[in-house]
Order: C-alpha cells, then structure tokens, then sequence
C-alpha cells in the first residue's frame, strides 16, 4: 500500500522524481508519500528479495516482516530537498530489521553543475552500533540524467572504525 500527495502539482517531467531540481520548477513541488507492506512468512532472506530458502529444512524461519516506508521531495528553482525513512519489524531474528533514514540537499546552478549533501544513518536491530554516511557530492549534467560527471566523497562510520572514499564516475544512459 502506498499513498502520494503531490502539492504544487506534478513535476514538470520525469526527472522529478530524480534528486537534482533538473527542470527547475517554476513553484513549489512537494511529494509526500508514505508506504505499508507486510510479507507473510517470507521465502527470502529480505522478504521480497535476497537469497530463497530451502524450504523442508529446519532452517527457514518463521513469521511476517512490517515495514513502514515515508519520503518527501521538495524542489523549487533549482533547489532540492530529499528525506526517506524506513522501519522494519520482523517476527523472527533471521529477517534483516530496523530502521534507516537518509536527508538530501542540493543547489543546481544555470551551468548545469550542482552541488549536494547527503547524511544517511542505519540501524539495525540485531546490532547496537548505528552506521552513518555523509557526503558531498559534485554533478555536472551534461543531458539531465542520461549524461553526468560526478565526483563524490564520502565518509562513512561503521561497527569498528570509519572509511572515506573520493570517487570519480561517469554516467551515460541509453
């Protein structure tokens, strides 16, 4: 089950469910949405993805998995805005549960490059340690998203220490 509340209207094309403002929306678009699922005694480790399991064998858990998903996107003039956040419940440990949130912000300029802040955060229930993620995040779109240069680094604390990354990458969709 999910519901969308579009405020302002739709995006102006389909790039606007994208992160970068690449239309430049002339108002205000906000999407509001929210999501409910529940799997009944899954066959995968994720419930609807991963690993099948064998079924027969004293190993297949039993029981459902709830997850509650809500995002938001807001975009104006070239400003973006980005939030999602999930909750997982499951009735037997084997499943993958918790709860994870990421937060966006981003400015596209007129030459088409844009620069974006990303914090992500991850927490699951079979560990105490939360994972967090922050990153900055260069584009130069070249044909919206079918073409883009982007460089981004990133800093990301685990269970044990922290690692951070630059990367460079180029994106060509066909």
């Amino acid at each position: 089950f999910k519901l969308e509340l579009l405020t302002g209207g739709e995006f102006t094309t389909a790039e606007g469910y994208t992160e970068a403002d690449l239309d430049r929306e002339g108002h205000p678009k906000i999407s509001l949405s929210m999501g409910y699922e529940i799997n009944n005694n899954p066959l995968r480790k994720n419930g609807n993805s991963g690993p099948f399991y064998v079924v027969g064998t004293s190993a297949v858990p039993k029981g459902d998995i709830r997850s509650i998903l809500v995002d938001a996107q807001i975009k104006f003039k070239g400003f973006s805005a980005l939030f999602e956040y999930i909750n997982r419940e499951a009735d037997d440990d084997f499943f993958i549960a918790g709860n994870a949130f990421n937060f966006q912000l981003g400015k596209l300029f007129i030459s088409n490059f844009e620069i974006a802040g990303r914090f992500a955060r991850i927490k699951l229930d079979s560990q105490q340690e939360v994972w967090t993620e922050r990153n900055l995040i260069f584009n130069r779109y070249f044909r919206k998203h079918d073409f883009k240069i982007q460089a981004e680094y990133r800093h990301l604390n685990f269970v044990g220490g922290s690692h951070h990354t630059l990367r460079i990458l180029a994106s060509v969709f066909i």
